[in-house]
């Protein structure tokens, strides 16, 4: 993906965190919660997108939330660290994913 700019390279990494996000809410069927840990592999996934994508923006000197995403209805990285949030039972990943959500949720 070097290839690509750099903004484009954001779009491709929140389309990928909601994609996963979506899988992991699509195969939901049971309500125990041990039953999401096989999701462990999305979750870090989707928290380790989020952590490049506000790299990436931080670089580029870009708020977070510049572009207006939730506002306009595009898609951005918050509902996908939200389900991590949610359902992952790994404490680690979990509390990364609410933080990289209070940060991106703040800007």
């Amino acid at each position: 993906m070097s290839t690509l700019p750099v903004d484009e390279v954001t779009r491709c990494r929140i389309l990928k965190a909601n994609h996963l996000a979506c899988t992991v809410l699509a195969a939901e069927s049971d309500t125990n919660p041990s039953s999401f840990d096989r999701f462990e592999t999305e979750f870090k996934a989707i928290v380790d997108l989020a952590e490049a994508i506000l790299r990436s923006r931080h670089e580029q000197g870009i708020a977070a939330a510049s572009d207006s995403s939730a506002a306009n209805g595009a898609l951005d990285v918050r509902d996908p660290l939200r389900v991590v949030g949610a359902r992952c039972t790994n404490a680690t990943i979990r509390g990364k994913a609410l933080q990289l959500l209070s940060i991106v949720s703040a800007r």
